[in-house]
C-alpha cells in the first residue's frame, strides 16, 4: 500500500525546525507504521533520534487522533533529557516519567490506567523490570526501547519479560546498529519479531556464514 509522505513537520510539534534529514527519519518511521512492521531507527549519536521519535508519536496524535498510551524505556541517565525534549518539541503531550522509591512509583501508579492519564510513560530498563507485572496491565500502542543495545543477551530471564508486554509496535533506537555479534543481533531482532526470530539456532545458520564475518568486523 501507498504510504502518504510527509513534507513538513508536524502541526503539533512546537520546538523548532526540524532538519531535513530528522524528516526522512520521520517519514521512514511512518512507512513502517503503514505496513505494521517494527523497526530499528539507527543513527549516530546527536543526529536526533529523540526528536524523529517525538515527531513521529507527535503525528500519531495531532493527525491520526491515536494519542497512546506509549512506553519509553530509557537509561537512567537520559531519563530527564527525553522528558525535557518531549515538553520542548511537543508540549501537548503529558508525560508520566516514571521512577523514585517504591512508595512514589507506587502513588504514581495511583488512577493511572484511567484513559488519558498519561499520553507517554518514561521509565528505566532497571525499573521496567522490577515493576513489569504493572506494565504489564496497559495495551500500549508503542513500545520504544532507547539505546537498544541495552537487550543484548535477549536469552537472559530478565529481557524475556519485556516480549510479554502487549504493544501494536516496537521500535528499537541505537547508536551502534550492528553489534559486536550475531547473538546481539539476534536478541534485538526477537524482540522485534518474536515469531519469525524464534530460534537462536536458525538465525545462526541463516545469516552465520556472510553476516559473521561483516558483524564481528573479520571481513
Amino acid at each position: 500500500t501507498e504510504v502518504m509522505r510527509l513534507e513538513e513537520q508536524p502541526k503539533c510539534i512546537k520546538g523548532g525546525r526540524m532538519r531535513e534529514y530528522q524528516l526522512e527519519g520521520l517519514n521512514w518511521l511512518l512507512e513502517m507504521h503503514g505496513r505494521q512492521h517494527n523497526g530499528i531507527l539507527a543513527d549516530e549519536m546527536g543526529l536526533g533520534k529523540t526528536i524523529q521519535t517525538i515527531s513521529f508519536l507527535a503525528h500519531l496524535a495531532c493527525d491520526r487522533d491515536n494519542w497512546g498510551p506509549h512506553l519509553i524505556v530509557v537509561p537512567t541517565s537520559v531519563m530527564l533529557n527525553w522528558e525535557m525534549e518531549i515538553k520542548k518539541w511537543c508540549p501537548a503531550f503529558k508525560v508520566l516519567v516514571y521512577y523514585g522509591s517504591q512508595k512514589e512509583r507506587r502513588l504514581k501508579r495511583v488512577g493511572w490506567t484511567k484513559q488519558n492519564a498519561f499520553h507517554i510513560c518514561i521509565t528505566s530498563y532497571k525499573l521496567v523490570i522490577q515493576d513489569h507485572s504493572s506494565f504489564r496491565r496497559f495495551k500500549w500502542q508503542y513500545f520504544i526501547l532507547d539505546e537498544a543495545q541495552h537487550i543484548k543477551n535477549f536469552k537472559s530471564q530478565r529481557w524475556q519479560l519485556l516480549l510479554n508486554f502487549t504493544s501494536v509496535g516496537r521500535l528499537l533506537l541505537t547508536g551502534t546498529p550492528l553489534q559486536n555479534n550475531l547473538m546481539e543481533l539476534w536478541s534485538l531482532m526477537h524482540f522485534l519479531m518474536p515469531h519469525v526470530f524464534e530460534s537462536h539456532r536458525d538465525f545462526k545458520e541463516w545469516f552465520s556464514n556472510p553476516m559473521t564475518g561483516m558483524v564481528e568486523g573479520n571481513m
